[in-house]
């Protein structure tokens, strides 16, 4: 009876990690047409930038993949800033989707201007 208890212990404590992880909080884009760059910031904060980071963001241009970006740390304990090279016209979607390592994505979309 002792080591059930151990192991329904133990599973609980297994499962309650993730439950406590932190997803990307925020998502702020812009767009300098003129540099032809899209400012993304990604707010995530961790203090085990290690372990729990963003793992990747991928950027959608009217609903096609045309960057993806993959870390595996998190260099600021407040999260990620790209600049991305990117080609977009007048009312163009751009949506960015990022997700981390310990919990569901997060999007955010922009229609150029």
């Amino acid at each position: 009876m002792k080591y059930l208890k151990f192991f329904i212990l133990l599973a609980i404590l297994s499962t309650a990690g993730t439950s406590w992880a932190i997803p990307a909080s925020k998502i702020e884009l812009s767009y300098d047409p003129g540099k032809k760059i899209l400012h993304t910031k990604v707010s995530h904060v961790t203090q085990r930038n290690r372990k729990h980071y963003i793992r990747s963001i991928i950027v959608y241009k009217n609903d096609q993949e045309v960057k993806s970006l993959h870390y595996v740390v998190q260099e600021k304990s407040s999260g990620v800033e790209e600049d991305i090279p990117l080609e977009a016209n007048k009312d163009e979607v751009i949506r960015v989707k990022a997700q981390c390592t310990e919990s569901g994505p997060k999007e955010e979309t922009l229609v150029i201007p």
